[in-house]
């Protein structure tokens, strides 16, 4: 057990839990999006920045994909959520 129990030995005294507070990791991102061709890159941008004018999505996506902070696997979740978003429109 990560945390410290005192369990009390008569039915007057209440149980006590010691939680000790642990720094958070720190996330680093793997498998950022790297596209095979200089178009398939700017398809892509165009593509995030039409959904971004017609308000289905945050520009924050649109300046993450330039800035190469965007990984594959949210990418392919935002292309998901923009084609959803489109067809309910």
């Amino acid at each position: 057990m990560e945390n410290q129990v005192i369990v009390p030995n008569s039915c007057k005294t209440k149980v006590e839990v010691i939680v000790e507070n642990k720094p958070k990791e720190e996330i680093k991102l793997t498998q950022t999006w790297n596209p095979g061709s200089p178009t398939m890159k700017t398809e892509t941008e165009n593509f995030i920045a039409q959904a971004v004018k017609d308000g289905i999505v945050q520009e924050l996506h649109l300046k993450d994909l330039q800035n190469g902070a965007m990984t594959t696997d949210r990418l392919i979740g935002l292309y998901i959520t923009i084609q959803q978003r489109r067809s309910n429109l």
